[in-house]
């Protein structure tokens, strides 16, 4: 069973830049609970929107885990195309 849910706010690590933040949990007999930042800047005049650097906020998974999570999470976003015809790649600081 799977939970997730994002949301569009402040990221919760001090900064107060504006971030998608997902949450993923799984239940049964190996709990997975993740949440992440992805961190942006909009767009304001002529400043482009950019996207920053995710972030793991919280995970109960092994360093090793998180680096496979990670490559798994960064494969699935650059595969996107934004409403706006541009890829997280072309968008990324």
């Amino acid at each position: 069973c799977v939970a997730d849910f994002s949301y569009d706010g402040i990221i919760e690590d001090g900064t107060g830049r504006n971030a998608i933040t997902v949450c993923v949990c799984t239940y049964g007999e190996f709990p997975l609970q993740v949440k992440l930042a992805f961190p942006y800047t909009p767009a304001k005049g002529h400043r482009p929107f950019r996207i920053l650097t995710p972030a793991c906020l919280s995970a109960n998974l092994e360093y090793k885990d998180m680096v496979a999570l990670g490559g798994a999470v960064g494969r699935g976003i650059q595969s996107v195309k934004w409403a706006f015809g541009k890829t997280w790649n072309q968008l990324k600081e």
